[in-house]
């Protein structure tokens, strides 16, 4: 199953989102601006409590988080280290409330929030495979530190994937796969496998549909997360080379 095919399956699920707070929140519409989101308003009395998100699908009640979730999403602070003591918590927690929802018109800097979250986990858990593809490789020089990060931690192994723009230079347990792709180009992907434990399998996979625009969705379902990383490594990584 291709990574467009893997895309167009997630589709069909469909999440609500009511907000409950003393007043609308700013460019909290176009933050959650997708196609399998329903966003509710919920008014509550002015005062000092801050109010809450509530997630829900067809089934009922999913979780809820605190409102100030909202905000990496909204202004995603992308600079920060894979130190446990710099997560958002409460940001971890709504991901995993909206996982398997498919969204549009996400942009660069919200994938990385995103991304981030999962090379958080993959350098926490510090073993397993990881499967990252940023479309062109020069865009591993903003991500070198983190990177090499990564490729010292424990018995972690990280996979890079983009077209070859760039060739960033060697680092401990990082493998390059420089890839003349019209796929490859157009994906975006941040793959764990969770070091042999499901719960700690993660992903994240989006399409670029117009100039720096993207449509996808995160996961936490191993099953999911498990088709990518086959596809991608079988395809053009370190299956297609063994």
């Amino acid at each position: 199953m291709s990574l467009s095919q893997i895309l167009e399956q997630m589709r069909s699920r469909r999440k609500t989102m009511t907000v409950y707070a003393p007043d609308p929140i700013d460019d909290l519409d176009l933050a959650f601006e997708a196609r399998n989101v329903s966003i509710r308003y919920e008014p509550l009395p002015p005062g000092d409590q801050e109010g809450f998100i509530v997630v829900s699908d067809e089934d009922g009640y999913i979780g809820s988080v605190g409102l100030g979730a909202v905000s990496e999403l909204i202004s995603p602070d992308c600079g920060r280290g894979l130190e446990s003591r710099h997560r958002n918590a409460a940001f971890q927690c709504l991901l995993e409330l909206l996982d398997d929802t498919v969204f549009r018109a996400l942009e660069k800097r919200q994938l990385l929030a995103a991304s981030r979250e999962i090379e958080d986990r993959a350098w926490r858990v510090g073993r397993g495979e990881l499967h990252t593809g940023f479309q062109d490789l020069s865009a591993m020089k903003a991500q070198k530190p983190v990177y090499e990060q990564l490729g010292e931690r424990g018995d972690l192994s990280v996979h890079v994937y983009g077209r070859p723009d760039w060739m960033p230079d060697s680092m401990r347990d990082v493998w390059f796969y420089p890839v003349e792709s019209e796929e490859i180009g157009h994906f975006w992907f941040v793959v764990y496998d969770g070091g042999g434990d499901d719960l700690n399998a993660c992903a994240l996979l989006a399409e670029e549909t117009a100039p720096d625009e993207f449509e996808g969705f995160w996961t936490y379902d191993p099953a999911v997360v498990a088709d990518i990383r086959r596809y991608v490594s079988q395809t053009y990584g370190p299956a297609k080379y063994s």
